[in-house]
Protein backbone atom coordinates (compact mmCIF):
# COMPACT_ATOMS: atom_id res chain seq x y z
CA UNK A 1 0.00 0.00 0.00
CA UNK A 2 1.35 3.24 -1.13
CA UNK A 3 2.95 5.85 1.46
CA UNK A 4 0.46 8.68 2.18
CA UNK A 5 2.17 12.28 2.45
CA UNK A 6 0.38 14.36 5.44
CA UNK A 7 -0.19 18.09 4.51
CA UNK A 8 -2.28 20.54 6.24
CA UNK A 9 -5.83 21.52 4.28
CA UNK A 10 -7.34 24.58 3.80
CA UNK A 11 -9.60 23.98 6.41
CA UNK A 12 -7.19 23.73 9.29
CA UNK A 13 -5.53 26.93 7.12
CA UNK A 14 -8.63 28.84 8.08
CA UNK A 15 -9.15 27.29 12.02
CA UNK A 16 -6.06 28.56 12.72
CA UNK A 17 -6.53 31.98 11.43
CA UNK A 18 -9.28 32.53 13.27
CA UNK A 19 -7.92 31.19 16.34
CA UNK A 20 -4.80 33.38 16.32
CA UNK A 21 -6.89 36.45 15.72
CA UNK A 22 -8.68 35.90 18.85
CA UNK A 23 -5.78 35.33 20.78
CA UNK A 24 -4.67 38.35 19.20
CA UNK A 25 -7.85 40.39 20.35
CA UNK A 26 -6.98 38.93 23.74
CA UNK A 27 -3.44 40.11 23.71
CA UNK A 28 -5.01 43.96 22.53
CA UNK A 29 -7.72 43.94 25.74
CA UNK A 30 -4.14 43.40 27.66
CA UNK A 31 -2.89 46.02 26.44
CA UNK A 32 -5.41 48.08 27.15
CA UNK A 33 -6.09 47.37 30.51
CA UNK A 34 -2.69 48.05 30.99
CA UNK A 35 -2.38 51.08 29.63
CA UNK A 36 -5.84 52.23 30.70
CA UNK A 37 -4.94 55.13 32.45
CA UNK A 38 -2.15 56.61 29.88
CA UNK A 39 -4.89 56.38 26.80
CA UNK A 40 -7.39 58.39 28.82
CA UNK A 41 -5.15 61.02 29.62
CA UNK A 42 -3.42 61.33 25.98
CA UNK A 43 -7.46 60.91 24.99
CA UNK A 44 -8.04 64.43 26.51
CA UNK A 45 -4.62 65.57 25.10
CA UNK A 46 -2.68 65.38 28.43
CA UNK A 47 0.94 64.72 29.09
CA UNK A 48 1.11 60.94 31.00
CA UNK A 49 4.63 61.83 32.64
CA UNK A 50 4.04 61.12 36.74
CA UNK A 51 2.46 63.94 37.82
CA UNK A 52 -0.74 63.71 40.02
CA UNK A 53 -3.32 61.64 37.84
CA UNK A 54 -6.37 62.85 38.20
CA UNK A 55 -4.53 66.79 37.51
CA UNK A 56 -2.66 66.39 34.47
CA UNK A 57 -3.88 69.38 32.61
CA UNK A 58 -5.87 68.98 28.99
CA UNK A 59 -4.27 71.62 27.86
CA UNK A 60 -0.41 71.09 29.58
CA UNK A 61 1.55 74.62 30.35
CA UNK A 62 5.18 75.54 28.86
CA UNK A 63 7.60 73.54 30.41
CA UNK A 64 9.12 76.56 31.79
CA UNK A 65 8.28 80.56 32.69
CA UNK A 66 10.46 82.88 31.55
CA UNK A 67 12.55 84.91 34.56
CA UNK A 68 10.16 87.88 36.05
CA UNK A 69 11.22 91.35 35.00
CA UNK A 70 12.00 93.74 38.01
CA UNK A 71 8.64 95.50 37.30
CA UNK A 72 6.47 91.91 36.83
CA UNK A 73 8.13 90.99 40.34
CA UNK A 74 7.28 94.63 42.05
CA UNK A 75 3.36 93.26 40.64
CA UNK A 76 4.35 90.04 42.02
CA UNK A 77 4.42 87.91 39.10
CA UNK A 78 7.23 86.05 40.94
CA UNK A 79 5.68 83.64 43.24
CA UNK A 80 7.44 81.93 45.71
CA UNK A 81 5.94 79.38 48.36
CA UNK A 82 5.12 81.26 51.72
CA UNK A 83 7.85 80.47 54.28
CA UNK A 84 6.71 83.01 56.84
CA UNK A 85 4.28 81.09 58.80
CA UNK A 86 1.61 84.62 57.48
CA UNK A 87 -0.76 81.69 55.65
CA UNK A 88 -0.72 78.63 54.66
CA UNK A 89 1.30 77.13 51.76
CA UNK A 90 -1.09 75.55 49.50
CA UNK A 91 -4.77 75.98 49.41
CA UNK A 92 -7.17 73.35 47.76
CA UNK A 93 -10.71 74.40 47.47
CA UNK A 94 -13.49 72.02 46.22
CA UNK A 95 -16.84 74.49 45.55
CA UNK A 96 -20.04 74.10 44.56
CA UNK A 97 -21.43 76.19 41.26
CA UNK A 98 -23.67 79.11 42.35
CA UNK A 99 -27.14 79.95 41.47
CA UNK A 100 -28.53 78.22 38.36
CA UNK A 101 -31.87 77.61 36.67
CA UNK A 102 -33.95 74.58 36.76
CA UNK A 103 -32.42 71.54 35.10
CA UNK A 104 -35.95 70.14 34.07
CA UNK A 105 -39.27 71.02 35.40
CA UNK A 106 -42.30 68.78 36.16
CA UNK A 107 -45.40 68.87 33.63
CA UNK A 108 -47.55 71.14 36.04
CA UNK A 109 -45.10 73.51 37.16
CA UNK A 110 -46.24 77.20 35.99
CA UNK A 111 -42.79 77.68 34.75
CA UNK A 112 -41.57 75.98 32.17
CA UNK A 113 -38.06 76.38 30.28
CA UNK A 114 -38.76 78.94 28.20
CA UNK A 115 -39.73 81.49 31.04
CA UNK A 116 -35.94 80.99 32.14
CA UNK A 117 -34.21 83.12 29.51
CA UNK A 118 -31.01 81.76 30.67
CA UNK A 119 -31.56 77.96 29.69
CA UNK A 120 -32.38 74.88 32.02
CA UNK A 121 -29.42 74.23 34.04
CA UNK A 122 -26.90 77.68 33.49
CA UNK A 123 -25.62 79.78 35.97
CA UNK A 124 -27.67 83.00 36.43
CA UNK A 125 -26.29 86.04 37.10
CA UNK A 126 -26.66 85.73 40.67
CA UNK A 127 -25.17 82.70 40.72
CA UNK A 128 -22.20 85.04 38.93
CA UNK A 129 -21.97 87.22 41.59
CA UNK A 130 -21.81 84.74 44.42
CA UNK A 131 -18.80 83.59 42.90
CA UNK A 132 -17.14 86.62 42.19
CA UNK A 133 -17.70 87.58 45.50
CA UNK A 134 -16.56 84.24 46.88
CA UNK A 135 -13.17 84.90 44.95
CA UNK A 136 -12.60 88.38 46.50
CA UNK A 137 -13.34 86.95 49.90
CA UNK A 138 -10.50 84.33 49.08
CA UNK A 139 -8.22 86.97 48.21
CA UNK A 140 -8.64 88.62 50.78
CA UNK A 141 -8.14 85.40 53.37
CA UNK A 142 -5.07 84.30 51.77
CA UNK A 143 -3.14 87.47 50.58
CA UNK A 144 -0.08 87.31 51.51
CA UNK A 145 1.03 84.69 50.26
CA UNK A 146 -0.85 84.72 47.01
CA UNK A 147 0.35 87.07 44.53
CA UNK A 148 -1.83 90.41 43.63
CA UNK A 149 -1.50 89.23 39.68
CA UNK A 150 -2.04 86.28 37.89
CA UNK A 151 0.73 83.65 37.02
CA UNK A 152 1.20 79.96 35.85
CA UNK A 153 2.25 78.73 39.38
CA UNK A 154 0.19 80.94 41.32
CA UNK A 155 -3.74 78.78 41.09
CA UNK A 156 -5.05 76.26 38.58
CA UNK A 157 -8.52 75.06 38.26
CA UNK A 158 -10.39 72.09 37.33
CA UNK A 159 -14.05 71.69 36.30
CA UNK A 160 -16.63 69.55 35.57
CA UNK A 161 -17.32 69.82 31.79
CA UNK A 162 -20.45 71.78 33.07
CA UNK A 163 -21.51 74.99 31.81
CA UNK A 164 -22.29 76.50 35.17
CA UNK A 165 -19.32 74.79 37.07
CA UNK A 166 -16.89 76.26 34.41
CA UNK A 167 -19.21 79.44 34.37
CA UNK A 168 -19.03 79.59 38.76
CA UNK A 169 -14.62 79.30 38.05
CA UNK A 170 -14.21 81.69 35.64
CA UNK A 171 -16.53 84.10 37.90
CA UNK A 172 -14.50 82.77 41.24
CA UNK A 173 -11.27 83.48 39.44
CA UNK A 174 -11.94 87.21 38.31
CA UNK A 175 -12.92 87.85 41.99
CA UNK A 176 -9.40 86.49 42.83
CA UNK A 177 -7.51 88.26 40.08
CA UNK A 178 -10.06 91.25 39.06
CA UNK A 179 -10.23 93.75 36.69
CA UNK A 180 -6.75 96.11 37.02
CA UNK A 181 -4.85 93.00 37.88
CA UNK A 182 -4.46 92.03 34.27
CA UNK A 183 -1.02 92.71 31.73
CA UNK A 184 -1.74 96.38 30.78
CA UNK A 185 -2.92 97.57 27.04
CA UNK A 186 -3.76 93.34 26.91
CA UNK A 187 -7.95 93.24 27.50
CA UNK A 188 -10.22 96.31 28.15
CA UNK A 189 -10.00 96.91 32.00
CA UNK A 190 -6.73 95.04 32.72
CA UNK A 191 -9.14 91.95 32.44
CA UNK A 192 -7.26 88.64 33.59
CA UNK A 193 -7.97 85.46 31.56
CA UNK A 194 -7.00 82.62 33.67
CA UNK A 195 -7.74 78.90 32.22
CA UNK A 196 -10.16 76.31 33.45
CA UNK A 197 -9.44 72.58 32.56
CA UNK A 198 -11.80 70.06 31.73
CA UNK A 199 -12.90 66.43 31.13
CA UNK A 200 -15.46 65.23 29.10
CA UNK A 201 -18.86 64.41 31.10
CA UNK A 202 -19.21 61.06 31.52
CA UNK A 203 -15.53 60.38 32.02
CA UNK A 204 -14.38 62.33 34.80
CA UNK A 205 -13.29 60.15 37.25
CA UNK A 206 -12.14 63.40 39.51
CA UNK A 207 -15.20 65.59 40.20
CA UNK A 208 -18.05 63.16 38.67
CA UNK A 209 -16.60 59.34 39.06
CA UNK A 210 -20.58 58.31 40.05
CA UNK A 211 -21.63 59.50 36.85
CA UNK A 212 -18.76 57.54 35.39
CA UNK A 213 -19.74 55.62 31.81
CA UNK A 214 -17.37 53.13 33.06
CA UNK A 215 -18.52 52.07 37.15
CA UNK A 216 -20.92 49.67 36.55
CA UNK A 217 -20.34 48.05 40.58
CA UNK A 218 -21.77 51.46 41.73
CA UNK A 219 -24.26 51.36 39.77
CA UNK A 220 -24.97 47.88 41.03
CA UNK A 221 -24.34 49.01 44.70
CA UNK A 222 -27.21 51.72 44.03
CA UNK A 223 -29.55 49.08 42.49
CA UNK A 224 -29.56 46.66 45.48
CA UNK A 225 -29.68 49.92 48.02
CA UNK A 226 -32.95 50.68 45.92
CA UNK A 227 -34.00 47.17 46.51
CA UNK A 228 -33.16 47.14 50.13
CA UNK A 229 -35.23 47.20 53.04
CA UNK A 230 -34.46 50.63 54.69
CA UNK A 231 -34.74 51.80 51.07
CA UNK A 232 -38.45 50.53 50.50
CA UNK A 233 -39.29 51.05 54.14
CA UNK A 234 -38.77 54.79 53.36
CA UNK A 235 -41.09 54.33 50.50
CA UNK A 236 -43.39 52.89 51.62
CA UNK A 237 -43.70 54.89 55.00
CA UNK A 238 -44.43 58.33 52.55
CA UNK A 239 -46.40 56.72 49.86
CA UNK A 240 -49.26 58.98 50.89
CA UNK A 241 -47.20 62.01 50.36
CA UNK A 242 -45.17 60.88 47.17
CA UNK A 243 -48.64 60.36 45.61
CA UNK A 244 -49.80 63.81 46.92
CA UNK A 245 -46.82 65.39 45.22
CA UNK A 246 -47.08 63.62 41.90
CA UNK A 247 -50.96 64.94 41.63
CA UNK A 248 -49.83 68.46 42.08
CA UNK A 249 -46.83 67.82 39.57
CA UNK A 250 -48.52 65.71 36.92
CA UNK A 251 -46.23 63.11 36.82
CA UNK A 252 -45.72 59.48 39.08
CA UNK A 253 -43.28 60.73 41.63
CA UNK A 254 -40.91 58.34 44.27
CA UNK A 255 -38.12 58.95 46.17
CA UNK A 256 -35.69 58.56 42.73
CA UNK A 257 -36.72 61.60 41.52
CA UNK A 258 -38.88 63.52 44.09
CA UNK A 259 -35.50 65.84 43.36
CA UNK A 260 -37.26 67.44 40.49
CA UNK A 261 -39.65 68.52 42.24
CA UNK A 262 -37.84 69.93 45.53
CA UNK A 263 -35.06 71.22 43.39
CA UNK A 264 -37.50 73.41 41.06
CA UNK A 265 -38.97 74.53 43.96
CA UNK A 266 -35.56 76.04 45.21
CA UNK A 267 -35.08 77.83 41.98
CA UNK A 268 -38.45 79.50 41.58
CA UNK A 269 -38.10 80.46 45.45
CA UNK A 270 -34.69 81.77 44.86
CA UNK A 271 -36.34 83.99 42.04
CA UNK A 272 -39.54 84.92 43.44
CA UNK A 273 -41.77 83.01 41.81
CA UNK A 274 -44.67 81.39 43.07
CA UNK A 275 -45.14 77.77 42.99
CA UNK A 276 -47.46 75.38 41.45
CA UNK A 277 -51.10 75.38 42.90
CA UNK A 278 -51.75 73.77 46.04
CA UNK A 279 -47.65 73.17 46.92
CA UNK A 280 -47.23 74.77 50.18
CA UNK A 281 -44.45 75.19 52.70
CA UNK A 282 -44.82 71.99 54.43
CA UNK A 283 -44.80 70.02 51.15
CA UNK A 284 -41.74 71.74 50.01
CA UNK A 285 -40.02 71.49 53.52
CA UNK A 286 -41.05 67.29 53.46
CA UNK A 287 -40.33 67.56 49.27
CA UNK A 288 -36.38 68.65 50.21
CA UNK A 289 -35.73 66.77 53.65
CA UNK A 290 -36.77 63.77 51.55
CA UNK A 291 -34.49 64.62 48.28
CA UNK A 292 -31.68 65.22 50.91
CA UNK A 293 -32.28 61.77 52.35
CA UNK A 294 -32.15 60.32 49.23
CA UNK A 295 -28.46 62.19 48.11
CA UNK A 296 -27.46 61.10 51.24
CA UNK A 297 -28.51 57.40 50.13
CA UNK A 298 -25.59 57.84 46.96
CA UNK A 299 -22.55 57.88 49.09
CA UNK A 300 -23.24 56.86 52.32
CA UNK A 301 -21.52 53.44 53.16
CA UNK A 302 -23.77 50.04 53.85
CA UNK A 303 -24.43 46.80 53.69
CA UNK A 304 -24.41 46.40 49.70
CA UNK A 305 -20.66 47.32 50.09
CA UNK A 306 -17.93 44.26 49.50
CA UNK A 307 -15.57 45.64 51.36
CA UNK A 308 -15.19 48.71 53.85
CA UNK A 309 -14.77 52.10 51.99
CA UNK A 310 -15.93 50.65 49.30
CA UNK A 311 -18.57 53.07 48.25
CA UNK A 312 -15.96 56.11 49.31
CA UNK A 313 -13.57 54.68 46.89
CA UNK A 314 -15.30 54.45 43.88
CA UNK A 315 -16.99 58.02 44.68
CA UNK A 316 -14.36 60.13 46.04
CA UNK A 317 -11.52 58.08 46.09
CA UNK A 318 -9.72 59.74 42.93
CA UNK A 319 -10.61 63.20 44.42
CA UNK A 320 -8.86 62.14 47.99
CA UNK A 321 -5.95 60.77 46.77
CA UNK A 322 -5.50 64.26 44.33
CA UNK A 323 -5.51 66.28 47.53
CA UNK A 324 -3.10 64.08 49.35
CA UNK A 325 -0.66 64.04 46.65
CA UNK A 326 -0.52 67.72 46.06
CA UNK A 327 -0.24 68.08 49.98
CA UNK A 328 2.24 65.84 50.04
CA UNK A 329 4.30 67.76 46.83
CA UNK A 330 3.17 71.21 48.21
CA UNK A 331 5.41 70.29 51.82
CA UNK A 332 8.67 69.08 49.49
CA UNK A 333 8.57 71.80 47.62
CA UNK A 334 7.59 70.66 44.47
CA UNK A 335 7.34 73.32 42.05
CA UNK A 336 4.52 72.21 40.01
CA UNK A 337 2.20 72.84 42.68
CA UNK A 338 0.10 76.00 42.92
CA UNK A 339 -0.31 78.02 45.50
CA UNK A 340 -4.34 76.94 45.29
CA UNK A 341 -6.19 74.61 43.26
CA UNK A 342 -9.96 75.10 42.35
CA UNK A 343 -12.17 72.38 42.22
CA UNK A 344 -15.73 73.54 40.73
CA UNK A 345 -18.05 71.11 40.36
CA UNK A 346 -21.95 69.89 42.01
CA UNK A 347 -23.77 69.17 45.11
CA UNK A 348 -23.02 65.51 45.29
CA UNK A 349 -19.38 66.06 44.64
CA UNK A 350 -19.26 68.18 47.72
CA UNK A 351 -21.52 65.08 49.04
CA UNK A 352 -19.01 62.82 48.21
CA UNK A 353 -15.86 63.86 49.47
CA UNK A 354 -17.53 65.05 53.03
CA UNK A 355 -19.01 61.51 53.26
CA UNK A 356 -16.00 59.65 52.43
CA UNK A 357 -14.54 61.99 55.07
CA UNK A 358 -17.10 61.03 57.73
CA UNK A 359 -17.55 64.87 57.47
CA UNK A 360 -20.91 64.78 55.89
CA UNK A 361 -24.62 66.55 57.69
CA UNK A 362 -26.89 64.76 55.51
CA UNK A 363 -28.30 68.30 54.23
CA UNK A 364 -27.57 68.79 50.86
CA UNK A 365 -24.93 71.19 50.11
CA UNK A 366 -26.49 74.39 49.29
CA UNK A 367 -25.31 76.91 46.17
CA UNK A 368 -21.65 78.09 46.88
CA UNK A 369 -20.79 75.36 49.54
CA UNK A 370 -16.96 75.25 49.67
CA UNK A 371 -14.40 72.60 51.61
CA UNK A 372 -11.10 73.86 52.02
CA UNK A 373 -8.20 72.34 53.06
CA UNK A 374 -5.23 74.75 54.44
CA UNK A 375 -1.59 72.96 54.43
CA UNK A 376 0.44 75.20 57.22
CA UNK A 377 4.00 74.74 57.80
CA UNK A 378 4.32 73.97 61.86
CA UNK A 379 5.94 76.73 64.08
CA UNK A 380 8.54 74.79 65.71
CA UNK A 381 7.52 76.08 69.04
CA UNK A 382 3.98 74.77 69.15
CA UNK A 383 4.82 71.34 70.31
CA UNK A 384 0.92 69.99 69.74
CA UNK A 385 2.01 67.60 66.64
CA UNK A 386 4.95 65.45 65.75
CA UNK A 387 5.00 67.00 61.82
CA UNK A 388 6.61 69.62 60.09
CA UNK A 389 3.61 70.77 58.26
CA UNK A 390 -0.02 70.28 58.97
CA UNK A 391 -3.43 70.31 57.42
CA UNK A 392 -6.91 72.15 58.51
CA UNK A 393 -10.15 71.67 56.90
CA UNK A 394 -13.42 73.69 56.49
CA UNK A 395 -16.53 73.19 55.08
CA UNK A 396 -18.54 76.43 54.67
CA UNK A 397 -16.23 78.32 56.59
CA UNK A 398 -16.67 75.77 60.00
CA UNK A 399 -13.67 73.39 60.90
CA UNK A 400 -14.21 69.81 60.37
CA UNK A 401 -12.17 66.77 61.47
CA UNK A 402 -10.52 64.92 59.46
CA UNK A 403 -9.88 60.94 59.36
CA UNK A 404 -7.13 59.97 61.95
CA UNK A 405 -7.08 63.31 63.56
CA UNK A 406 -8.91 65.13 65.86
CA UNK A 407 -10.88 68.54 66.32
CA UNK A 408 -9.08 70.32 68.74
CA UNK A 409 -5.99 69.80 67.93
CA UNK A 410 -3.47 70.33 64.32
CA UNK A 411 -3.44 67.67 62.51
CA UNK A 412 -0.16 66.56 60.99
CA UNK A 413 0.58 65.63 57.59
CA UNK A 414 1.80 62.49 57.99
CA UNK A 415 -1.59 62.24 60.35
CA UNK A 416 -3.95 63.43 57.69
CA UNK A 417 -1.93 61.12 54.87
CA UNK A 418 -2.23 57.86 56.92
CA UNK A 419 -6.18 58.94 57.85
CA UNK A 420 -7.19 58.76 54.19
CA UNK A 421 -5.20 56.24 53.18
CA UNK A 422 -8.08 53.52 53.01
CA UNK A 423 -10.02 56.51 51.29
CA UNK A 424 -7.49 57.07 48.29
CA UNK A 425 -7.36 55.07 45.21
CA UNK A 426 -3.79 55.05 43.95
CA UNK A 427 -4.28 55.99 40.63
CA UNK A 428 -7.37 55.64 37.78
CA UNK A 429 -6.43 52.35 36.63
CA UNK A 430 -7.08 51.01 40.05
CA UNK A 431 -9.78 53.06 40.72
CA UNK A 432 -11.07 51.26 37.11
CA UNK A 433 -10.12 47.61 38.51
CA UNK A 434 -12.53 47.93 41.43
CA UNK A 435 -15.43 49.21 39.52
CA UNK A 436 -14.81 46.66 37.32
CA UNK A 437 -14.75 48.45 34.03
CA UNK A 438 -15.49 46.28 30.51
CA UNK A 439 -14.36 47.97 27.31
CA UNK A 440 -17.62 47.19 25.66
CA UNK A 441 -16.84 48.99 22.43
CA UNK A 442 -14.61 46.22 21.81
CA UNK A 443 -16.15 43.05 23.49
CA UNK A 444 -19.96 44.25 24.29
CA UNK A 445 -19.88 43.20 27.60
CA UNK A 446 -18.24 39.94 27.55
CA UNK A 447 -15.20 40.05 30.48
CA UNK A 448 -11.40 39.94 29.81
CA UNK A 449 -11.32 36.86 31.91
CA UNK A 450 -13.99 34.92 29.85
CA UNK A 451 -12.69 36.66 26.30
CA UNK A 452 -8.97 35.42 27.32
CA UNK A 453 -10.73 31.76 28.03
CA UNK A 454 -12.56 31.57 24.74
CA UNK A 455 -9.03 32.78 23.16
CA UNK A 456 -7.09 30.27 24.59
CA UNK A 457 -9.38 27.32 23.74
CA UNK A 458 -9.75 28.25 20.19
CA UNK A 459 -6.64 28.95 19.90
CA UNK A 460 -5.52 25.41 21.31
CA UNK A 461 -8.07 23.62 18.84
CA UNK A 462 -6.73 25.44 15.94
CA UNK A 463 -3.06 24.38 16.74
CA UNK A 464 -4.55 20.50 17.38
CA UNK A 465 -6.42 20.94 14.05
CA UNK A 466 -3.10 22.02 12.27
CA UNK A 467 -1.50 19.30 13.49
CA UNK A 468 -4.09 16.26 13.26
CA UNK A 469 -6.51 17.09 11.08
CA UNK A 470 -4.37 16.25 8.08
CA UNK A 471 -3.66 12.72 9.38
CA UNK A 472 -7.15 12.06 10.32
CA UNK A 473 -8.60 13.28 7.01
CA UNK A 474 -5.66 10.72 5.13
CA UNK A 475 -6.57 7.88 7.24
CA UNK A 476 -10.50 8.39 6.19
CA UNK A 477 -9.30 8.49 2.59
CA UNK A 478 -7.09 5.53 2.90
CA UNK A 479 -10.30 3.77 4.80
CA UNK A 480 -12.50 4.70 2.24
CA UNK A 481 -10.51 3.37 -0.66
CA UNK A 482 -10.02 -0.10 1.21
CA UNK A 483 -13.53 -0.56 1.18
CA UNK A 484 -14.21 -0.08 -2.18
CA UNK A 485 -11.24 -2.77 -3.01
CA UNK A 486 -13.09 -5.14 -0.40
CA UNK A 487 -16.59 -5.11 -2.37
CA UNK A 488 -17.18 -7.43 -5.73
CA UNK A 489 -19.06 -5.24 -8.20
CA UNK A 490 -22.03 -7.46 -9.97
CA UNK A 491 -21.24 -6.76 -13.60
CA UNK A 492 -23.51 -7.92 -15.94
CA UNK A 493 -21.55 -9.25 -19.42
CA UNK A 494 -22.91 -9.87 -22.55
CA UNK A 495 -20.93 -12.80 -24.05
CA UNK A 496 -20.08 -12.92 -27.74
CA UNK A 497 -22.28 -15.96 -28.61
CA UNK A 498 -25.00 -13.87 -26.93
CA UNK A 499 -25.68 -15.56 -23.79
CA UNK A 500 -25.78 -14.03 -20.13
CA UNK A 501 -22.97 -14.89 -17.95
CA UNK A 502 -23.20 -14.74 -14.16
CA UNK A 503 -20.99 -12.32 -12.00
CA UNK A 504 -17.75 -12.41 -12.46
Amino acid sequence: MAAHVIRPTWTSYVVLLVATWIHVACGVETGWRRGLGNRVQEARGVSTTPIPHSLQNPHPSPPSVPSATSADAKKGRHVERNTKRDGPVFVVELCRHGDRTPITVFPKDPWPIPTWKWGPGQLTPVGEAAQYNLGELLRDKYRPPWPANYTLHAVRARSTDVDRCLMSAESQLAGIFPPGSGTPHALPYEWQAVPVHTAPIGYDALLRAFDHAHCPRYDQIMSRRKEGKAYQTMEKEHAAFLHQVGTLAGMKISLSNLYIVSDTMVCEQAHGRPWAPGMTDDIFMKAVNLSDWTLAQMFAPGPEERQPHELARLTAGNLVQQIKELMQLAANGNETVPLFQLFSAHDTTVAALLTALNAYDGISPPYNSTVLFELWETDPSADSTDGTFHVKAYYNWKKITLPGCSLDSHCSLEDFVRGVEPIAVQSEVDWAAECQVLDTSHHDGVSYLTTTLVGLVTFGIGVASTLFFPKLLSAWKSRTEYMKMEEVPEIDMQATDGTTTGAV
